[in-house]
């Protein structure tokens, strides 16, 4: 009898403790936004303005057309914000490997570098201070061609941009995102600047308003998994979603709602299909790839991510968390808010082939009113919404 008493005492008790150091995970996940925050008005105090999306320039491609081949030195928002996040050494170790000569970034890839070697230092080394407890995958660095790159748990805002988000295939053009809090052009294109910052008075709907950062499971081994992984090829095949004129009509739908549609139907964990890709969210902190250091405000919080290619380009690209019902969030003021994944998220059969009537677009995007619900007004920032959570 008093074993059986025992037994079930430490039955009760047993979901108290998962619980209580679940809740100690979520708040010291929280507490690692709100330092990536104050890191973030540091660097607007000191620069006047935000980090841009993407940061860097490689050496040129064709000289012929002047193109730069800047997807592969392009470097995130974290990146640059090492500094102010106390790693000024780990951001010295990125500087002292710009050419000094051409003014070309190292290349992103740790196994273009020799192992011990500033850039794969930089590349390679943990970075504890963008992990979240609540995921145990982030401290197993990604396998990547034989090297480890430090993954996080923390990703910029592309706001409720679907189109514009990366670069097309001929590496020719890459996005002008104005919705997201980090939007705007990257690198050099043609030999023309094209780095985009936002400031405060960017955020037209107001700071307290506009979202900044999110949470994002990293990318374990099983890629299937839903909160880590991203389905490939969304559009039929490569590069369809990329260009809706050219895909094949009728076979593929574009919407948030084909992209919900992915989700197994015998374990909402898991995608439905093998195919998803092998990149995964959050697998390196550094690169500015969106499938490793963005997310949109287009589905909800732990929804599927749906992409044109295996780590880039246009598509929806959730947000994603180990906490129960949703993930943490930094808004542009620095304060951190819980974010439901039962938000609401308006029309989620918006088709960026043919963008319903009634909603300002530039074709394919928003550009007024988010038509993404509360979650997609708190992306844009100057979208003329204002949300209250």
């Amino acid at each position: 009898m008093v074993i059986a008493i025992i037994g079930i005492l430490i039955a009760l008790l047993l979901p108290a403790v998962q619980a209580a150091r679940e809740a100690a995970r979520r708040m010291q996940c929280s507490n690692n936004l709100k330092q990536i925050g104050l890191a973030l008005h540091n660097y607007h105090d000191s620069h006047t303005s935000f980090p841009a999306y993407a940061v860097g320039v490689a050496k040129p491609g064709d000289p012929s057309s002047g193109v730069f081949l800047v997807h592969y030195s392009l470097y995130s928002p974290l990146a640059m914000m090492l500094p102010y996040m106390e790693q000024q050494s780990r951001y010295d170790l990125l500087m002292s490997s710009v050419d000094k000569t051409t003014g070309a970034w190292p290349y992103m890839d740790p196994s273009k570098h020799s192992a011990g070697s500033a850039p794969y230092i930089f590349m390679c080394s943990p970075a504890p201070f963008f992990w979240c407890p609540s995921d145990p995958d982030a401290t197993e660095q990604q396998l990547y061609t034989n090297n480890n790159q430090a993954k996080t748990n923390y990703v910029c805002s592309l706001g409720d941009t679907i189109k514009s988000i990366a670069k097309y295939p001929d590496n020719k053009k890459l996005h002008t995102n104005n919705r997201g809090f980090f939007g705007g052009g990257s690198g050099f294109i043609a030999g023309v600047h094209n780095i985009k910052c936002n400031s405060f008075a960017s955020l037209t709907d107001g700071s307290s308003n506009t979202i900044a950062f999110s949470e994002t499971i990293a990318i374990s081994n099983n890629t299937k998994k839903i909160k880590s992984g991203l389905w490939r090829y969304f559009g039929d095949t490569d590069w369809n979603f990329e260009d809706p004129a050219t895909a094949h009509a009728g076979s593929t739908g574009y919407t948030p709602r084909d992209c919900l549609a992915k989700r197994s139907a015998t374990d909402p964990t898991l995608y439905k299909s093998s195919t998803v890709s092998w990149y995964g969210k959050g697998y390196s902190f550094y690169w500015s790839y969106p499938a490793a250091v963005a997310f949109t405000t287009v589905l909800p919080p732990n929804s599927p991510s749906c992409v044109a290619e295996m780590k880039g380009g246009p598509g929806f690209y959730s947000a994603s968390s180990n906490h129960s019902g949703g993930c943490n969030s930094l808004l542009a003021d620095g304060s951190v808010r819980f974010i439901s994944e039962t938000i609401d998220t308006g029309n989620m059969d918006y088709d960026i082939s043919s963008p319903p009537a009634g909603y300002p677009n530039n074709g394919k995007d928003p550009t007024g009113k988010s038509p993404f619900g509360v979650w997609g007004a708190l992306g844009s920032i100057n979208g003329g919404e204002t949300v209250t959570l």
